[in-house]
C-alpha cells in the first residue's frame, strides 16, 4: 500500500484533483523537509498564502527552527515539485496543543512510567 505522501504530488502534478490543495502537501511533507525530531516539537497551523505559520514547543526550538528557516524552505521546495512555501511565521504552541512526553534518562532512553504507588505490591 503506498502512502499518501507518495502519491500527492504525482496527483498533483497531473492536476487529477483539481481540489487538492497545497496544504495538504506541505502536511504530507513536513516531517519529510525537517526531520522527525524537529516535526516532534512543532505543529503546522495553516499556510498563509506562501507563509507556513508553525507552533513550536517553546523558545528554545523556536530558535533552534529560526536558524534553520532557509534549510526548511529548501528542503520543502526539495520534497515538492512546486513548493507554496517562501516563508516560515514561528509562534509559541499553545499549552493544550503540547503532546505530553515520556522522561528521559541522561542517557537518551526512555525511563518506564512507574505503575501504581510506591510502597504498593
Amino acid at each position: 500500500m503506498k502512502q499518501a505522501k507518495d502519491i500527492l504530488p504525482d496527483l498533483y502534478r497531473r492536476g487529477a484533483d483539481r481540489g487538492l490543495e497545497e496544504w495538504e502537501l506541505v502536511r504530507a511533507y513536513w516531517t519529510e523537509a525537517v526531520g522527525r525530531r524537529v516535526a516532534r516539537h512543532t505543529r503546522l497551523v495553516r499556510l498563509k498564502g506562501e507563509t507556513l505559520v508553525v507552533e513550536v514547543d517553546d523558545e528554545v526550538w523556536r530558535a533552534q527552527i529560526e536558524a534553520l528557516r532557509g534549510r526548511i524552505v529548501a528542503g520543502l521546495r526539495n520534497e515538492l515539485a512546486r513548493s507554496p512555501v517562501s516563508e516560515i511565521e514561528l509562534r509559541p504552541m499553545l499549552p493544550e496543543r503540547r503532546q505530553p512526553e515520556r522522561a528521559q534518562s541522561a542517557f537518551g532512553r526512555a525511563v518506564p512510567q512507574a505503575r501504581g504507588r510506591a510502597g504498593s505490591a
